[in-house]
């Protein structure tokens, strides 16, 4: 279980944000090449992702064997990206508590971007693994072709 979940954190893209980060077998692109409508569909979809990432950090442990199950979510309320290189997101906690997240982008050939958080977001409790976690929320990776 505890292996899933840190899977789970690892496909997330999360990490120390250097070239590590990167997309294998991409290379830096002009921000420019991907339209903006792309890039927000990219990062909205990134981002609810995220958040079904943070809802199963986020469940008590002793319901964490049920990995199928509904667990309650944050939900994504808007992408505004007003250029190439930054996007905000609007989207509502667990609670009803209205968010904003500013994002950096770097976009690479193929299609492909990644999003950070700026400024990052604090470490989240893991419930599962009772232990602290990058927020799932921090790193985004597109969704475009040749995206891990």
């Amino acid at each position: 279980m505890a292996a899933t979940v840190a899977g789970l954190a690892v496909a997330a893209g999360c990490g120390g944000g250097g070239d590590e980060d990167q997309p294998a077998g991409n290379v830096p692109a002009d921000p420019g090449t991907i339209a903006r409508a792309e890039v927000q569909r990219q990062v909205g979809t990134a981002f609810a992702d995220g958040l079904d990432r943070l809802a199963v950090m986020n469940q008590p442990r002793d319901e964490a064997a049920d990995l199928g199950q509904d667990v309650p979510k944050g939900l994504l309320s808007a992408v505004a990206c007003p250029s190439p290189e930054s996007c905000t997101v609007r989207w509502r906690t667990v609670k009803g508590q209205s968010r904003s997240t500013a994002y950096r982008i770097r976009a690479f050939r193929g299609a492909c971007l990644t999003a950070a958080a700026d400024p990052s977001l604090p470490n989240t409790w893991d419930a599962t693994l009772k232990t602290t976690a990058e927020n799932p929320l921090n790193t985004l990776i597109g969704t475009g072709q040749g995206c891990p």
